[in-house]
This record gives structure tokens, sequence and C-alpha cells, in this order.
């Protein structure tokens, strides 16, 4: 039985250009297509998506199936260029025109990859997106519905151009401060409130 966590989801970030390639490839596919990704971990409760990409596959209107030795094809190929397998832990598919969900088929699936875990996202052709997370060990465990962002990386040179601009162009005006003043009516009753203070409180 699958566990069902009810605590806050973790967030899910993709990258810009791996979210350009996802929205094309579900967006030329003439039916459901679907593919892997890379993703890696971002602190305890958020989780990037680096890449993705599709490999050989017969799809139609309800169902794709990646064929199983292209998947060992490019494991393989990614070890022999001392690339790290363990960061394809995304499977993403399409429902082409139909709703965001988890079918039967879809579950099987998530399930047959026999990993530690895995990120797995629906989308279809309206640009909705689903995303959950399972995690297989030491127990079964399926966080659903966690929220997908466009995730933007802080470019260095961009950001030192723009603080010179910043000090060139900007002159930050620092108001002189002002005096208090009181009026002079008010004056013997804040020499009054002194004596006060100054003698614990009592008359003099």
């Amino acid at each position: 039985m699958t566990q069902q966590w009810s605590e806050k989801k973790p967030v899910i970030y993709i990258l810009p250009l791996a979210k350009i390639k996802l929205d094309t490839y579900v967006r030329l596919a003439k039916g459901e297509v679907s593919g892997l990704g890379k993703v890696r971990a971002l602190g305890r409760m958020a989780l990037l998506i680096e890449d993705v990409f599709i490999l050989e596959q017969r799809c139609n209107d309800v169902d794709t199936a990646i064929n199983p030795k292209k998947i060992c094809e490019l494991m393989t190929t990614m070890i022999m260029s001392g690339e790290d397998i363990s960061c394809l832990r995304l499977w993403w598919h399409s429902h082409a025109g139909g709703n965001t969900f988890w079918s039967p088929k879809d579950k099987e699936n998530i399930y047959g990859f026999n990993a530690e875990w895995m990120l797995s996202l629906v989308t279809n052709y309206a640009g909705e997106y689903l995303c959950r997370v399972d995690a297989f060990h030491p127990v079964q465990t399926t966080v659903d519905g966690c929220p997908l962002q466009i995730y933007f990386e802080e470019d260095d040179l961009l950001t030192a151009q723009l603080q010179e601009e910043i000090d060139n162009m900007v002159t930050t005006i620092v108001p002189e401060e002002q005096p208090v003043l009181i009026r002079p009516y008010l004056k013997g009753r804040y020499r009054r409130l002194e004596r006060r203070v100054g003698s614990g409180g009592r008359r003099r």
C-alpha cells in the first residue's frame, strides 16, 4: 500500500531551457510522448530538473512506451562519458489532449523503474502540469501535486554589470534628520514630568 504524505510538499524547479524542450516535445508530438530527465536535489524540500530528452518509443493517443533497450544504451553512454547515471530520476510524459492525472499504466511505469526514488511529471497540450515524487526505500511513499516552477540561475557577470549601472546612474538621497520641536505651552509639562521621574515619581 502506498502511503500518501500530507505534510508540506517539495517544490519542483525546472531550468528554462528544459522547460522549453519539454513543452516543444509535447506540442510537436502527434499523440502522447514520453522521456527521461536529469534531476538534482536543492536542499531537502526542492528538486531541480536540469534537462529532458526523448528516446526511441511507440506512442498513440492514449499510450506511450519507451524502448527499454534504449534506456540501457543511454545509461551505458553516460557511464562511458563519465556522467553520473544517478541523476536520471525524471520520467515525464504527456496526455496529449487529455487531462493530467495518474492512470494505472502511469503508476505501473513509475514502479517499474525500480529506483530508490523517482520524480514523475505529466503534462498536456493545454500546458497543465502534475508532479509527484515516489520513494521506494525503506518504505514506499508518494508525494503528489508538487508545484512546478521555473528556476532562474543567477548570472554573476550580469549582476556585476547591473551593479555598475546602479552605482553610476542612481543617486540615493538620505533625508536630513529634522529636530523635534516642542510647542512652548508644552514645555512646562515636560519639565514637571522630568522632575517626577528624577525623584522616583514623587513631587518636590
